[in-house]
């Protein structure tokens, strides 16, 4: 009897664990979002991740760098990302709608990924551009893996490309 209620007891507190984190980490955004992620070849719980690094799930966030919106987009580059995919280019208001700003986002970290061939410097690229990750791996500064990343130099992009990961961790594990 005494090991049927330790086991119930360990369940609620496990179940009540798990609701706790999935208010922490929530589904949000779930109708464009998964369907995008998976148009560009990407994990949406990785998606996920990033928008809840970079904005908090909130469409209208503002860095004060001028990144916006849930992915944190830089104005120079989503207009760079919509030519790329065909569309007209965009104001700088545009990125405050989610379907526009995830399309975009989606699309950027796709080609990161494809152009550094793996996770860690897509998401090192995503946070401090592309042409500096280029050169800290041309000059050796970085190798490009996540088992080196404290050898980034900048401690925001090592923080950045930890925390997207973990949480991708994360989701994955609760959903």
């Amino acid at each position: 009897m005494k090991l049927a209620s330790a086991l119930s007891a360990g369940l609620i507190t496990l179940a009540f664990f798990f609701a706790v984190l999935r208010l922490i980490y929530p589904v949000k955004y779930r109708d464009p979002l998964f369907p995008l992620a998976r148009q560009a070849g990407l994990d949406p719980y990785l998606v996920l991740a990033l928008v809840r690094h970079e904005s908090r799930f909130d469409p209208r966030a503002l860095s004060p760098s001028g990144a916006r919106g849930l992915m944190q987009l830089m104005p120079a580059t989503a207009d760079w990302v919509a030519r790329k995919m065909g569309y007209q280019a965009l104001q700088p208001e545009d990125l405050l709608h989610p379907g526009a700003n995830l399309a975009l986002g989606t699309w950027y970290l796709a080609y990161l990924r494809d152009r550094f061939g793996s996770l860690p410097p897509a998401l090192a690229a995503y946070n401090a551009g592309e042409e500096r990750v280029r050169t800290w791996l041309k000059e050796g500064r970085w190798d490009g893996s996540l088992a080196r990343i404290h050898s980034l130099p900048y401690p925001e992009t090592r923080r950045f490309v930890r925390s997207v990961l973990r949480d991708w961790q994360v989701y994955r594990l609760l959903y």
